[in-house]
């Protein structure tokens, strides 16, 4: 327990009083506790500082900035957003995202990123980018059902909340596939 009734952690506040006798914790009713609750060094000052530097869990570099306009809750920003920022010399509007050319999300050199108006236009270049990976052609779509990249012009799409395409080989291969099962599980039982 605080002797003078202060804060021991060097910052001069006062302590508040134990409400109640708990003698695991060593506290003696109406003794100041030893530290305010939740008190600690914080940014710079704390042990744990790492230069306003953290890693997302989803690999995006953090920088430590509470006055920019996309601080999170902690008062962090992604890295590529100040790297864009600075070579603009403006403020990026909020709903621009910025996409990874290479989709390594820690890699945010100037010639890496590009600068998508929303989100939707992100994921069609991330899309048209795995496309012209796999098969050299950033048009041709993926088969829901075989996996192969073709010609949209050779396949079935389907629009809706999640568009997809397959060849009318494979959807009808799948139906059979699906059809032998049942009909497999029907006897069985």
């Amino acid at each position: 327990m605080a002797t003078d009734g202060l804060c021991e952690c060097g910052c001069g506040q006062p302590a508040p009083l134990v409400p109640f006798n708990d003698r695991g914790r060593g506290w003696v009713k109406g003794q100041p506790f030893r530290f305010i609750h939740n008190h600690h060094k914080k940014g710079a000052l704390s042990d744990w500082w790492k230069g306003g530097i953290a890693i997302h869990s989803q690999g995006y570099i953090m920088i430590k900035r509470p006055d920019h306009p996309r601080a999170n809750n902690d008062g962090y920003v992604p890295e590529q957003y100040l790297v864009v920022e600075s070579i603009l010399g403006k403020t990026l509007p909020l709903t621009c995202i910025i996409h990874h050319f290479d989709g390594k999300r820690a890699n945010n050199r100037p010639g890496n990123m590009a600068i998508c108006q929303n989100q939707s236009y992100q994921r069609l270049i991330e899309c048209r980018t795995i496309a012209f990976r796999a098969c050299g052609h950033a048009s041709w779509r993926k088969c829901k059902f075989c996996h192969r990249y073709d010609d949209p012009k050779k396949m079935t799409i389907c629009k809706g909340k999640r568009p997809y395409a397959y060849h009318k080989s494979c959807n009808t291969e799948h139906a059979q596939e699906v059809r032998r099962i049942a009909h497999d599980q029907r006897i069985r039982f």
